[in-house]
């Protein structure tokens, strides 16, 4: 009996330990997007990200014996453009706001999917949904409270163009999972396609010049970056639970403490309110989004 138990707890113990490893890495990341954005354009961080994450994901995939032959390629270009977009913006929000807003924005995204599956009619919406919702909206109001007459406009509007096209791409990322589609040959596909789409944008816009200095950039973004993915996907192999789940939102605990530490960020207490209902509004979307029963059973 008590292995069982102990087997029990183990489970959700050690998937919350892998989201939380996850949260911390994806967090290192935005720094190093930051700090990047000194020396790099955000295409050029972007591109380096995608084709370490690219090479990685590749290797495990011939692990693992996976073929990379499919038959739903539209759906994989769909999801994977709609990908690379909200990524795109994300990185270049990072470059205008303090990385902590950005990322939060950025964590708006189960807030779309929640508004998004309703409006597509994929699902009814439940009240904790539309709490969801009116919680992050009142949540974004206040966070960009001080600088809604400032010049950091675009950075916020970027920012909350990553959250909901991250919410479009977590839809399509759903729609190939139920076609059978394994969770890395999503993941190669959407690396591939961003890794073309930022080559493209970089080969446009300039390439800079590489240095020791921003291959640390480079290093940091890339391997966080991949790091986090794997121990995201790692975290929900374990464990499907909404604990786990709702632990991916420590990324902008993290995010806050190392913007505090290395930028000097600082926040009022109703930027910091928002921030709260942003992450309170993104865990009860991931609570009210579990699947339900239809109206025929």
């Amino acid at each position: 009996m008590l292995k069982i138990e102990d087997s029990r707890l183990a489970t959700p113990l050690i998937g919350s330990l892998w989201m939380l490893a996850s949260s911390f890495l994806f967090a290192g990341m935005g720094v190093f997007v930051k700090l990047g954005s000194a020396d790099l354009a955000a295409a050029e961080l972007l591109f380096y990200r995608s084709m370490l994450g690219l090479l990685i994901t590749y290797s495990l995939i011939r692990y693992n014996a996976i073929p990379l032959k499919t038959r739903h390629w539209r759906k994989h270009v769909l999801r994977g453009v709609v990908g690379f977009a909200a990524m795109m913006s994300l990185f270049l929000a990072i470059t205008l706001l303090p990385v902590a807003t950005a990322m939060t924005l950025n964590y708006t995204s189960p807030i779309f999917l929640t508004a998004i599956a309703f409006a597509l009619h994929q699902n009814r919406m439940r009240r904790a949904g539309y709490l969801a919702i009116a919680s992050g909206f009142v949540g974004v109001a206040l966070l960009l409270r001080p600088t809604l007459h400032g010049n950091d406009w675009a950075g916020e509007l970027l920012g909350l163009g990553s959250g909901f096209l991250a919410g479009i791409a977590i839809y399509h990322t759903r729609q190939l999972g139920k076609m059978g589609e394994p969770s890395s040959r999503i993941v190669f596909y959407f690396m591939l396609i961003c890794s073309i789409c930022s080559a493209s944008w970089m080969i446009v816009s300039g390439i800079s010049e590489l240095s020791m200095t921003t291959a640390i950039w480079i290093l940091g973004v890339g391997l966080l970056g991949t790091g986090g993915q794997l121990a995201m996907t790692r975290a929900y192999s374990i464990s499907h639970s909404v604990a786990v789940s709702s632990l991916t939102y420590c990324t902008i605990l993290f995010t806050c403490l190392f913007g505090i530490l290395f930028f000097g960020d600082s926040f009022d207490t109703i930027a910091w309110i928002g921030i709260a209902l942003i992450v309170f509004g993104g865990i009860v979307a991931t609570y009210s989004d579990r699947p339900q029963p239809s109206a025929e059973s």
